[in-house]
């Protein structure tokens, strides 16, 4: 399990509640986990990752229990996810709601990215299963991006399915009861599946101009973040420009809130070339839409910004040794590893651990 990065101090705060709720003793739980509750505060605190994955196995411990993820979500909002969460609550419809919290992810956490996918049917949220995570972790951080979008969007938000990176548990029926669709475990990654057509449906909350406010200081906020996760920040900018069909670098900077020039000072001053994060995200972005997606070879392309089919082929050859087809009928158990090895090429992928807890951006009070 990854131990690097920090988060938002949000969940964190949310368990040591729970527990003092739950008549726990919520300081013995934070030495358990190394964390000092006085570092909790701030709209900025930020904790470890290692630290908020100890808490919930000491909670998990203590309450002799494996369902406070689910548990949680029972009574879920923003407030834990900060500006990211209000952002994506006041967004027009359900699928920009899900796009800020992959483009503002580096704000939320600097280790576990989130990606949408875009097919003509479906709107699907992908993340990377965390190995030895608890699985109230997985339950919540997952859970989240079903539960607040049936909130926010009522029948506009029911899933079509949800995939859990977790063993089935010997009574399923209230994961199905809580996310009122199909769930299915044991799965190479975590994905939650909308229909496309009704994400693009206003939500109850949508405020054009609190989302433009919030849009602001998220933006403040990425900002402020480490020159180290500059490279992240670029990844999650690239991977929403690629998804909406305009990787320039003019849109590409829009999305990170800055200039065209000040996004190439930005690259320079890091040792970046922006064509060839463009090509790393494209070969990242490949692997995801032939797996989590229904789209063909032709439109993938297209997708990816390439000219034409052959070129994308051509490219996907170089990357993998194989033909988009082949992937596609590979096991999807298959992906990881493939990622496993692109990121190994000298001068190719991106360190990427994760492919996306997204809108788990989204708890609190």
């Amino acid at each position: 399990m990854p131990i690097e990065g920090t988060v938002l101090s949000g969940i964190a705060n949310m368990l040591l509640e729970e527990a003092s709720r739950r008549e726990l003793d919520d300081s013995e739980l934070a030495r358990a986990a190394d964390i000092d509750p006085a570092a909790l505060k701030g709209r900025d605190a930020r904790v470890m990752w290692r630290q908020e994955m100890e808490l919930w196995q000491a909670l998990e411990r203590a309450l002799g229990s494996e369902e406070l993820g689910l548990d949680l979500l029972q009574e879920i909002s923003p407030a834990p996810f900060g500006v990211v969460g209000y952002l994506a609550m006041t967004s027009p419809n359900l699928r920009r709601g899900l796009e800020v919290t992959t483009e503002f992810h580096s704000v939320l956490k600097d280790v576990v990215s989130s990606r949408v996918l875009r097919g003509p049917e479906r709107l699907t949220l992908t993340t990377e299963a965390v190995t030895g995570a608890p699985r109230s972790y997985t339950d919540f951080h997952i859970g989240v991006n079903v539960v607040l979008p049936l909130r926010w969007a009522g029948e506009n938000g029911v899933p079509l399915r949800v995939g859990l990176g977790i063993s089935k548990p010997n009574d399923s029926r209230r994961y199905e009861q809580l996310f009122r669709c199909p769930v299915v475990f044991d799965q190479p990654f975590n994905f939650v599946e909308f229909d496309a057509e009704r994400a693009e449906m206003p939500m109850q909350h949508s405020q054009p101009e609190l989302a433009e406010y919030f849009t602001s200081m998220a933006h403040e906020h990425q900002r402020k973040r480490p020159p180290s996760v500059f490279r992240r920040s670029l990844s999650e900018a690239l991977q929403a420009a690629l998804n909406a069909g305009d990787p320039r670098v003019s849109e590409v900077a829009r999305r990170l809130g800055m200039s065209a020039r000040t996004l190439q000072r930005r690259l320079t001053e890091h040792g970046l070339n922006f064509q060839q994060m463009l090509d790393e995200t494209r070969n990242s972005e490949a692997l995801h839409l032939l797996h989590g997606t229904e789209l063909s070879i032709s439109e993938i392309s297209a997708r990816l910004g390439y000219a034409d089919t052959k070129s994308f082929r051509r490219a996907f050859r170089r990357w993998t040794g194989a033909a988009p087809s082949s992937a596609r009928a590979a096991p999807r158990a298959n992906i990881s590893d493939r990622r496993a090895i692109l990121r190994t090429r000298p001068g190719q992928g991106l360190p990427r651990r994760q492919v996306l807890p997204a809108l788990e951006h989204l708890r609190g009070g």
